[in-house]
């Protein structure tokens, strides 16, 4: 399961958790197939991502990056050890952010302006 921005979520995609709306209003319960009124709604609601199965955060990084030469994914993860090489990768929250920055860097470098 991975948490993904709305705007990479397709119909037929099937929700791992619930979605909610602020204030906690269950917008979809978990398990329901994405549909295009269902993601009209989420836009509606100002949700901006969703967790989704089948779909682990490895995938849409990979799914991201596909479109990138080999050289421009090295430099990416070498800025990334850069970046964190004093911290301890093992720690949930610096996988979790080094994933981020990840994931950001690539869409940046395929053009994505907010790297979203």
């Amino acid at each position: 399961m991975a948490h993904i921005s709305l705007k990479h979520v397709q119909p037929g995609m099937i929700l791992a958790t619930d979605a909610v709306a602020t204030g906690n209003r269950l917008l979809l319960r978990a398990g329901s197939e994405i549909t295009e009124a269902h993601l009209q709604t989420l836009r509606m609601w100002a949700v901006t991502g969703v967790d989704v199965q089948g779909v682990s955060r490895d995938d849409v990084v990979a799914q991201a990056a596909a479109p990138l030469d080999a050289a421009t994914r090295e430099a990416i993860e070498a800025g990334l050890v850069t970046h964190f090489r004093f911290t301890d990768r093992s720690h949930p929250l610096i996988d979790e952010l080094v994933h981020l920055a990840r994931l950001r860097l690539v869409r940046q470098a395929c053009g994505d302006s907010d790297g979203k």
